[in-house]
């Protein structure tokens, strides 16, 4: 039932699901420009989920598998400008922050999930095993690999951080980007 329920979410969602709304002008202006309190939990988050974040990747980086050839291309429509670098590790789970502060954090923001089915952190892409064969959700992937290569490290994290905190994760334009170029591969 878990699985039959999953698959018809995923199928709705990529026909287009008319349910989600894009941001408004007005709500993409709280992103560009947060309230007081958005700047502040982001400004204390920020050098933390940085720290995390590139640690992480070095260390998966050594672990994974390089792109096959059809993965590379595929990076390439998704924007990867470096796909020689992405490594893909397939693991059931994916690390999580030591530290209390960021972990209570990313979990209120959905990381960690049942849900989560990959993850990338810049070159290094985690894929669940279940989901291992399926390119759409490496396409999805990739596509915030090109995110955080063109907009670097730190601001991708941080514009990231915002738009899940302000908007969620459905209507995050970072997520929506990735959501419309994925189909491509479809």
């Amino acid at each position: 039932m878990k699985k039959t329920l999953f698959v018809m979410i995923i199928v709705f969602c990529m026909a287009g699901c008319s349910t989600v709304r894009t941001p408004s002008q007005e709500e993409l202006r709280t992103v560009e420009q947060p309230s007081p309190a958005n700047a502040a939990w982001v400004d204390s988050l920020a050098p933390l989920a940085v720290a995390w974040y590139s640690e992480q990747e070095r260390v998966l980086l050594a672990r994974g598998r390089p792109l096959d050839s059809e993965e590379e291309k595929m990076a390439r429509q998704m924007g990867v400008q470096h796909p020689e670098r992405v490594r893909v590790i397939v693991a059931q789970q994916f690390p999580f922050p030591d530290n209390p502060v960021l972990a209570e954090e990313l979990r209120t923001l959905g990381f960690g999930s049942q849900r989560e089915g990959g993850r990338s952190l810049g070159y290094a892409i985690l894929i669940k095993p279940k989901y291992e064969k399926q390119r759409w959700l490496l396409a999805h992937e990739l596509v915030h690999t090109a995110q955080r290569e063109r907009l670097g490290t730190e601001p991708f994290i941080r514009r990231y951080l915002l738009e899940l905190r302000i908007l969620g994760h459905a209507r995050a334009p970072l997520e929506l980007e990735a959501a419309g170029l994925m189909k491509r591969i479809e």
